[in-house]
């Protein structure tokens, strides 16, 4: 069918059809008798894929009509539509099957050997003696025939040289000289192209370059542009604020009068009735009794105002006098305190001295808590390899490890609630993963856990009163949580830090009488607060009773990593010390919400401050930098008289501890003052006083 899709034929295919075609066919007698039935009636050769024609012109013709395939396309080529048996329109073909598999089973001599043989001027150095079947012949041409002509070895570098096989090893012996030549010259050129390579490549970089410089230089332009545009759409904003309140403010004034028009008007109406009803006396005399009623009254709200303003004058002329008694009282102290601290300085820091390593964690410590739990003295650590360890200090082996969290732990705390009214050692612990965990010591499981933050817990700390029931808890959620820990629930949450909150303290335990209050609302009694640090800049006081934000305190000018409160005379628990990313340790007045004095020394940023808490040394600040020092600073005269310096390997100074350790001596060294610190490649470094 004309229809039908045909497949083509490639060149060589054709080619060698064209030598099949003209081969010697083999002395076969019944292969001569039906030969002729498969000659293309175009090129009179044997037809390769033979087409049938079909056409019912020749419906009556009793011999094959026979076109190969390549032959009929040239034709239908040439003459579109026409047959090539006679000329009329609407040729019709289609496969000669059967004439092709009879075609492919035709016996031949291969081709090659044919035309040397009727070539008389052919040299004769070799002879091919195939005999086989049509389709065999692309095989044995392209695969095992001896006459086929191969390249010369160095055809890549230019010989193009064409023999048999046989001959083929002459040919590289003879001309060994100028295949040598061909190569040497393929080498120079090799080298001329890479050379103009490097110098292409040089020029593309060079070009590259400029455009990069270019389209810089574009984005600058750019930039400039649209700063400028935008300062001058906020120049047209802040204009069109401006223009809006003055719209409003007039408006208001408009509204305002329009009221009092209005109130005007409902006057005059009133005025209108009341002069309808005069004729009535009853009503007359009503007016006038409640006219004077209404005299009275004022004149008793007056009364009572004046009355007010008198007591008020006086009271607060009573509290400037309280205040004024009570600074005198406080600055009298305070001297009393430089006196006393100046005679009794106990503690030499400079004989401290590093006494003991305790190795386990992989990565920083972040936080450290002492305990002593019957006649055990204990160390837990929080690390960022997710682990809480449990230390004994006399042996310095880790004796626990808890493993729970998901994420860095920043903060661990013995808890003294359990401890006092259940006689248990629990550590609480704070992470990344947002839960703080309770974790017992004896039986090394998980016993609690609170989940209200919703972002990483970066520090807890239990109330100093109700022997610590209630805790607070700092997070990245930005929020300062507090907790009742008998109940385990959540009693309120704190916001007003707009980044993330880095620590949390509880004011000190003041002298108070009487029992104290568990009531919600009034915990701890009046006058407890809590301080906060936040990444913010910002240290911030909060009422513990009326949960409200008391001061801000601003002055850093990066994160705020550790907050305490003052331990010592000087202030009291009026004082807030504070250590920030800006490299400077801050004391601070509560009262005033200024700064007494800032500490400059370290070289990086302070990630720990506090108070060596112990009698008579009331006046010194400690803090811990990533500058792998621990510095010790006078409150008195605002210097720093010691500095402990950290090996360049061990990360810096994450968080550091100062308490009484036993030392089962006699009375008089009982207790050595120890100076813990956590470090930035997971040790945990002691530092004792030496004594003799």
């Amino acid at each position: 069918n004309s229809k039908k899709k045909k497949k083509g034929m490639s060149k060589t295919e054709d080619e060698k059809v064209n030598e099949t075609g003209k081969t010697e066919l083999a002395p076969v007698s019944q292969q001569q008798l039906y030969i002729k039935d498969f000659i293309c009636l175009i090129c009179k050769q044997i037809a390769n894929n033979p087409m049938e024609i079909n056409c019912t012109q020749h419906k009556n013709t009793d011999e094959l009509l026979i076109v190969g395939e390549n032959c009929l396309k040239q034709f239908l080529s040439s003459n579109p539509n026409s047959c090539p048996v006679e000329q009329h329109d609407g040729c019709v073909y289609g496969k000669g099957r059967l004439a092709q598999r009879q075609i492919s089973e035709l016996i031949v001599v291969c081709p090659r050997q044919f035309e040397q043989e009727k070539d008389p001027q052919s040299p004769e150095r070799s002879s091919c003696d195939f005999k086989g079947k049509i389709k065999q012949v692309n095989d044995h041409l392209e695969n095992n025939c001896s006459l086929r002509l191969l390249d010369c070895w160095y055809k890549p570098f230019g010989c193009n040289y064409k023999c048999v096989k046989s001959v083929l090893q002459e040919h590289l012996v003879s001309e060994m000289q100028l295949h040598f030549d061909l190569v040497i010259q393929a080498f120079d050129a090799l080298k001329q192209a890479t050379e103009m390579r490097r110098v292409y490549l040089f020029i593309y970089l060079f070009i590259f370059v400029m455009q990069i410089v270019e389209h810089e230089t574009q984005l600058e332009i750019k930039k400039d542009k649209d700063l400028a545009l935008l300062k001058q759409q906020l120049t047209q904003c802040q204009q069109d604020i401006l223009r809006f309140e003055s719209s409003q403010k007039t408006t208001h004034i408009e509204n305002e009068k329009l009221r009092k028009d209005i109130e005007s008007k409902d006057n005059e109406i009133k005025n209108m009735k009341a002069e309808m009803q005069s004729n009535a006396t009853k009503l007359t005399e009503l007016q006038s009794a409640f006219q004077q009623a209404i005299l009275k009254h004022h004149i008793d709200m007056e009364l009572m105002k004046k009355d007010m303003m008198e007591k008020e004058k006086h009271m607060l002329e009573q509290q400037q006098i309280v205040t004024h008694l009570l600074e005198e009282k406080d600055d009298k102290k305070i001297l009393e305190s430089d006196n006393k601290s100046q005679q009794s300085f106990t503690l030499d820091f400079e004989l401290l001295c590093s006494s003991q390593t305790l190795l386990g964690h992989t990565e920083c410590v972040n936080s450290i808590d002492y305990l002593i739990f019957e006649n055990e003295q204990l160390l837990c650590s929080g690390s960022n390899d997710e682990t809480i360890g449990i230390w004994d200090i006399v042996s310095s082996q880790q004796i626990k490890v808890f493993k729970g969290h998901t994420d860095y732990v920043n903060c661990v705390k013995f808890s003294p609630y359990h401890h006092h009214n259940h006689c248990l050692s629990i550590v609480f612990s704070a992470s990344n993963d947002a839960t703080i965990r309770f974790w017992s010591v004896e039986t090394g499981e998980q016993v609690g856990l609170l989940d209200a933050h919703t972002d990483s817990v970066t520090g807890v700390q239990f109330s100093p009163f109700v022997d610590g029931r209630y805790l607070c808890s700092g997070s990245w959620d930005k929020t300062v949580r507090l907790w009742d820990i008998e109940t385990n629930t959540l009693l309120h949450a704190f916001d007003g830090h707009t980044f993330a909150v880095t620590c949390v303290e509880f004011s000190p335990l003041q002298s108070t009488t009487g029992t104290n209050t568990n009531r919600v609302g009034v915990i701890g009694g009046s006058g407890y607060t809590i301080c906060s640090a936040s990444n913010d800049h910002t240290v911030r006081l909060w009422d513990v009773e009326t949960t409200r934000e008391l001061s801000v305190f601003n002055g850093h000018t990066d994160a705020v990593k550790s907050v305490k409160y003052g331990q010592g005379i000087i202030g009291g628990a009026n004082t807030i010390l504070s250590g920030s990313f800006d490299k400077t340790v801050c004391l601070w007045d509560s009262r005033s919400k200024n700064a007494i004095h800032v500490f400059n020394g370290h070289t990086d940023g302070v990630t720990c401050v506090g108070y060596p808490s112990i009698e008579g040394n009331e006046n010194v600040i400690c803090s811990g930098s990533l500058d792998k020092t621990i510095r010790f600073w006078d409150i008195r005269n605002k210097k720093e008289f010691h500095k402990i310096k950290g090996s360049d390997d061990d990360g810096g100074i994450f968080c550091l501890q100062f308490t009484l350790l036993e030392t089962g001596t006699d009375e008089k060294h009982k207790k050595i003052p120890t100076l813990f610190c956590g470090l930035g490649d997971g040790a945990i470094h002691l530092w004792n006083k030496q004594v003799s």
